[in-house]
Formats: C-alpha cells, structure tokens, sequence
C-alpha cells in the first residue's frame, strides 16, 4: 500500500532466484463461500525426505470492517467523517495496524485516528478520495492472524530460523525476502524474524504472496476463516519482482481477464515482442518448475504468450494461486485494478 513512484534498489537476482528454484508446491482447497464469509485450507507440504520445500500461496481474505461511513473532508494525507464515533488512536498504535479501503479499490494504512475531529490521518494521500466517498475500516492480517499466536498451524518451531520452518515474506518496495520462524526457546516462543525481533504483528497485505519453507517430512494444512474481499482491489505494482495473488475467494480468472494489460504499458503490464522485452508473469508449478507469460504486441499475434510462444489467454489463475510479477526496468510501477468477485 504504498507509492508506486519510489525509488527502489537495484533487483537482488539470486535472491528471486534462491525463491523459486527450492522444490515449489501449492494446493489450496476452499472449504467453503458465502456472499461475505470464506473458509480455507491450503496444504503446506513436506519436504519430501530430505532438504526443503517451499509451498507459494495468496490470501482469499480479508478481516470484517471495523468500521464505515462516508467521507465529509479530504486533507493532504486525512479524511474526516462528520458522523463517525470512534476513540482515540482506535485504529493505529497498540490497537494494531488498519487501513481503509474505498468502492475504487484505493486504500491506505492509518496512521492515527483523532476522536475530537473525526479525522483520520493516512500513511499516503488519498487517490481520487472526494467528499460522499464511502469508506470502510479493517484491520490487517497478521503473521499471527494467518499462522497462529501459538503456532497453532503447527509449523515446525526451533531455536532458529535455520532449524525451524520458515515464513517467507516478498517486499517488492526493497527487493527482499524477510525471514520468519516461531521460536521454541523457553521464555522467547513466538514469532521472530531471523534478526530476532518480535515478528507476530507483522502486517501481510492483502494482496501479498506468501512463501512457507519446510524442513520436516510433515504435511500441514493451514486453516484461514474471514471476509471474502467484495468489489475490486487495487493493487501496487512495483520495479523488479512482485510476489501476487488476486484476492479471490471463489473465482478463477484467465490471463484475459486480470485486467493487468490495459494496452498502456505505463498504468498496466508493458507488452513486447517477446519475453525479454516485455513484462512477465510468472506461475510456480507443483511439480516445482516455472512457466512464464508475457503480453505479444507483434503484429497478427497480439494476446497472451508463454515463453515458448503457445497462445496463452485461457490459462487460469485459481483462488488462493501466488505469482510473480516481473515489472522490468527502467518502468516505473503502477496501480492494478484487480476485478471484483
């Protein structure tokens, strides 16, 4: 949820590289769907025997708003409603991260929330935000929220992200992996990043690609419960590699239909002749393997391609499926309007 005009560091390849290339598998079974509600559960494999294995999925959801209204004053970086009632610092500090969301698929994190004037204060400035907006309030998800406080996903803990099973995170402002374990050291259990800092309230946005490396032989089956996310999202694409999932929680999209390649390569997926100039889309296979897509704009062959030039615009997308984005440089990043539901 950030600005998509940031200046970023130059792509670590052996980092993306190390990712992918570490035997892969993704299954993700949903339970079950209502109008607003979805029950997940995505198996984490094991490691086969010997070495590791690294299990790429996306969230199907999000929390419940906390709260909604309609937007009676924009700022630089606020907005206000005349007509909420909410405490002090309600949605910001101790009470854990939030963000606000709006029918465009915009949204931003808060970072105060001021009773006496009904204002909130955002991390970024409100795009296309006008007064008579509707707006709606959730809190973020968690590695605690997804994995368990107690580990209750039953990963396997240890002294050290070397020993234990990792979570791994893509930041695609900074190019980097950060690592996660949970800690069986008596007095220190929890969530740690491999720098030993608290990790359980570390904020996974919606839109995010989660990675899990396992070291056991064990299968686990990560169980999720939540809001489906209704209406579009937008989502922040930057420079270099994203890690991404289209936030649904019943619904398979095509290539055709992701709404990435808008036929403008600066507000969308830049196509090309072929796939070294054009941006990639990047699926992970069960099997472990690669397959990737790129957007042809050569004459008579316009559509969707995989890197051995088969027509590619069927190809689907399932619920809970992560994929890397490749946005090459020197393009700037852009703002993804995700379809609805």
């Amino acid at each position: 949820m950030g600005k998509v005009n940031a200046v970023l560091p130059h792509w670590k390849g052996l980092l993306t590289a190390a990712a992918i290339l570490v035997p892969g598998f993704v299954v993700q079974a949903v339970e079950s769907v209502s109008a607003n509600f979805v029950s997940t559960a995505t198996v984490i494999q094991g490691n086969g025997g010997a070495g590791a294995r690294v299990t790429y999925f996306a969230l199907q959801r999000v929390n419940p708003v906390a709260s909604a209204g309609r937007v009676t004053a924009v700022g630089a970086t606020t907005l206000a409603d005349g007509n909420a009632n909410w405490a002090q610092n309600q949605f910001n500090g101790t009470n854990g991260a939030f963000y606000v969301e709006f029918d465009s698929g915009w949204k931003a994190d808060i970072a105060g929330t001021d009773r006496a004037t009904k204002t909130l204060t955002l991390a970024d400035s409100p795009v296309g935000v006008v007064t008579g907006n509707a707006y709606r309030i959730r809190r973020h998800l968690t590695i605690a929220d997804i994995f368990g406080k107690n580990n209750e996903a039953g990963l396997l803990a240890g002294p050290n992200n070397a020993q234990a099973d990792n979570v791994l995170l893509y930041i695609p402002e900074m190019q980097q992996v950060l690592t996660f374990f949970y800690s069986n050291v008596p007095g220190f259990t929890g969530w740690y990043q491999d720098n030993y800092t608290s990790a359980a309230d570390v904020v996974v946005n919606p839109e995010t690609g989660l990675m899990v490396r396992t070291k056991s032989n064990r299968d686990v089956v990560l169980y999720g419960a939540g809001s489906a996310k209704e209406g579009v999202n937008l989502t922040t694409v930057y420079p270099g590699f994203n890690l991404l999932g289209t936030l649904k929680a019943k619904r398979a999209l095509t290539l055709s239909e992701l709404n990435i390649y808008t036929g403008n390569g600066t507000n969308g997926l830049a196509s090309g002749a072929n796939p070294a100039v054009a941006d990639n889309l990047i699926l992970v296979n069960p099997d472990s393997t690669t397959r990737s897509y790129f957007y042809s704009d050569y004459p008579g062959f316009q559509g969707w391609y995989d890197a051995s030039y088969q027509a590619s615009s069927n190809v689907t997308i399932a619920p809970g499926t992560a994929f890397f984005l490749q946005r090459k440089t020197p393009r700037s990043g852009f703002y993804w309007v995700v379809p609805a539901e």
